[in-house]
């Protein structure tokens, strides 16, 4: 979400009811680089180019950092994530007042999209390791939020399967604060999974998506494929997001 509707909104209601709270709410965006949905820092020459329109399913490119937005990414090596209980989820700038509390299924399914980025992202030494833990529904610290609803509302449509938003610490260098991600919680056990995989590649930076349907972060998912994992070219990406070495 552009950090102007946010600005235009606070003015339009501080000027008329908060005078002094639209002035801290207004300090506070100044000073976290606002809200972002898909923009970071600048992205890396490993990244190349954007594919062309016509990319196919199995045309390989090493990966496709080149159709982002930015790169986006947690700067410690620890991510933490919590399933807080609706009263105290705390979404960045939507209502979640349709919030409810995951399945025992749909814990499990989130835990196998975390664990799939975990391996992605696992490399003894290597500049882009990350190590995932789970704490507790009532810390309020965690990196990001796994959220269910139903009904899922988001933007006035009731279709889509998911979201993801963070809240960037820096939007020079793309540090992300704190993520949340919304899952429908009436879809099919597989379209769940296949959003909590591809959402929470979005909440751990990818500002975009691959134009190869065949892998997780494509917009749309593949049909035919038997299995909801990972492939060479997500993995590939979400490492060149995560190693910063190039820029320090």
């Amino acid at each position: 979400m552009p950090v102007t509707p946010v600005v235009n909104f606070l003015m339009r209601t501080g000027n008329r009811f908060f005078p002094f709270l639209f002035w801290v709410a207004f300090g506070l965006i100044l000073a976290t680089g606002g809200v972002g949905c898909g923009s970071g820092g600048k992205l890396p020459e490993r990244f190349g180019p954007p594919a062309p329109a016509s990319f196919g399913r199995d045309e390989y490119r090493p990966n496709y950092g080149g159709d982002m937005h930015g790169t986006n990414y947690y700067s410690n090596p620890t991510i933490t994530y919590r399933f807080p209980v609706p009263s105290s989820a705390t979404d960045i700038h939507l209502n979640l007042l349709a919030s409810q509390m995951p399945t025992p299924k749909q814990v499990q399914e989130v835990k196998g999209a975390v664990k799939q980025w975990q391996e992605a992202l696992t490399g003894v030494g290597k500049p882009y390791a990350r190590r995932f833990v789970e704490v507790a529904p009532s810390d309020l610290s965690a990196d990001i939020d796994f959220v269910v609803q139903s009904p899922f509302q988001f933007g006035g449509e009731s279709e889509e399967w998911g979201s993801a938003n963070y809240l960037l610490a820096d939007r020079t260098t793309g540090e992300i604060e704190r993520s949340v991600v919304r899952l429908r919680g009436d879809l099919s056990e597989r379209r769940f999974r296949w959003a909590t995989v591809h959402e929470t590649g979005h909440a751990l930076g990818m500002a975009g998506h691959s134009r190869a349907i065949s892998d997780i972060m494509a917009p749309t998912p593949r049909t035919d494929s038997p299995t909801i994992e990972l492939s060479r070219r997500d993995k590939n990406t979400v490492r060149a997001m995560y190693d910063r070495s190039d820029s320090k």
